[in-house]
């Protein structure tokens, strides 16, 4: 049986799993025993912050696995939060006319950033100015990085279908890959196109799985052609929302706008297979996370679900009072005790800064 926390580990403990909310409130939680410890981490504390930001649409580790934690906001806002400090340290405007979408970091020295509008930049930290701009298309949803090699990134939206872009190539404005829709439906009808998610699968840059509002899962292949080698119509009538890569030969983990999570074969039989689905949410699922066997998942139900992917049952639920936007977990996330560590410096505050165009 789990232990269960002490007082003292209400002070020490590491959090191992973070959530964005739709008040901006970036949430801590510990699972370290039966009985989660939470922790609200508002910006409105930060004393640069002239207001409390919107809705989080974004959390992304930086270049240092669990050093700091990048949080984006729908009013153009990035902020870097530094969990040992436990305070958000940098703040970057990134654009005040257009949500920001996703936010990562390319090294040490340089953040990636979308916005809906479709602008990709790259900030330099050396040289405190954007030094590259791309436009990846108008009503952008998603974007993602490769996490074993950051300069891979994909993007997709609303009529805006899959592109692979390499920022350190010679020409890094050109997509290295741009998918095709597919061929027209039995009515000869045109099949819309909205990418809402996306992952790459098994760290793969060669194979990207994405979901669609509308319903499908699908998987490319980059070295087969531009259209999807899979093509999963996954829930009767329930338009996907999330997706996550496990790991596991070519699963992978969707989230539907009914609150459905599954989990999904895209290999068998050719098509693609639905292989579990879990208990599910009251309400729209909008992001998802994987790690060490785990589930994450957060929506709009104002729940928290933790499921086992082998036990296929939900193991942790935690009602968090506001609608959830988005979940990270940290590496070594699992439901027993994490090492603690106690930090007694005090947080340094960096003043907003404004990103110079290039």
């Amino acid at each position: 049986m789990d232990e269960q926390p002490t007082d003292d580990d209400l002070e020490t403990n590491n959090f191992n799993l973070y959530v964005g909310s739709s008040t901006g409130v970036l949430k801590g939680v510990y699972f370290g025993g039966n009985t989660p410890i939470l922790k609200n981490f508002s910006p409105k504390n930060d004393p640069n912050s002239q207001d409390l930001p919107s809705s989080i649409t974004s959390l992304s580790w930086g270049s240092e696995k669990n050093k700091s934690l990048l949080v984006g906001f729908s009013n153009g806002n990035l902020r870097v939060y530094n969990p040992k400090l436990r305070a958000f340290t940098t703040s970057y405007q990134l654009d005040v006319k257009s949500p920001l979408v996703r936010a990562f970091s390319l090294d040490d020295e340089r953040i990636v950033s979308t916005l809906e509008n479709g602008r990709l930049s790259v900030y330099s930290h050396e040289k405190d100015e954007t030094i590259l701009e791309i436009n990846t298309g108008q009503h952008l949803s998603v974007m993602r990085q490769l996490e074993v090699r950051s300069s891979i990134v994909a993007t997709g939206g609303k009529e805006n279908d899959l592109k692979i872009f390499d920022l350190s190539s010679e020409k890094p404005e050109e997509p290295v890959f741009k998918a095709r829709n597919v061929r027209h439906d039995f009515l000869d009808l045109r099949v819309p196109v909205w990418v809402q998610d996306l992952t790459f699968v098994n760290n793969s840059s060669e194979l990207v799985a994405t979901c669609s509002r509308h319903g499908q899962a699908r998987i490319y292949d980059v070295r087969a052609g531009q259209r999807p080698q899979i093509d999963f119509k996954v829930l009767d009538d329930e338009g996907l929302m999330a997706i996550c890569d496990t790991g596991q030969s070519w699963q992978v983990i969707v989230g539907g706008n009914k609150g459905t999570t599954a989990s999904v074969d895209l290999r068998y039989p050719g098509k693609g297979k639905l292989v579990h689905k879990f208990s599910a949410a009251s309400g729209s699922v909008r992001s998802l996370d994987f790690r060490n066997n785990f589930i994450v998942s957060g929506g709009l139900d104002r729940h928290l679900y933790v499921y086992n992917l082998y036990e296929k049952k939900a193991v942790k639920k935690l009602y968090l009072k506001t609608r959830l936007t988005q979940v990270i977990m940290t590496e070594d996330f699992r439901l027993g005790r994490v090492k603690k560590e106690i930090e007694d410096d005090e947080p340094e505050v960096i003043p907003l800064k404004r990103l110079k165009a290039k």
